[in-house]
């Protein structure tokens, strides 16, 4: 799974791109059917923004966002959102009855 992180005003860039590597990389690579992952993060006055877009093998992407003044967790945020959007793909494309 390729892994493109997007951060222009971030401090900590590497580390950053670290942690959201592994975890991502953790959490998705059960799934061979998702074939990257796209994470922005902007900082904002209100907080920060983070949205994740993961290309899928068929059909639509899955798409998440969502704004907290921690970043940490706006990106857990995400990840929850995107749980049943993956789970709701894999039922419909990879359940075999």
């Amino acid at each position: 799974m390729d892994i493109i992180i997007t951060a222009p005003k971030h401090a900590n860039q590497e580390s950053l791109k670290d942690y959201y590597t592994n975890v991502l990389s953790k959490k998705y690579s059960k799934y061979p059917f998702v074939k990257k992952a796209n994470v922005k993060i902007d900082q904002q006055d209100e907080g920060v923004k983070v949205s994740i877009s993961l290309s899928l093998e068929k059909g639509k992407d899955a798409f998440a966002k969502h704004m907290d003044p921690l970043e940490e967790s706006a990106f857990k945020k995400c990840l929850g959102k995107l749980r049943p959007q993956i789970e709701k793909y894999k039922q419909v494309h990879y359940h075999s009855s």
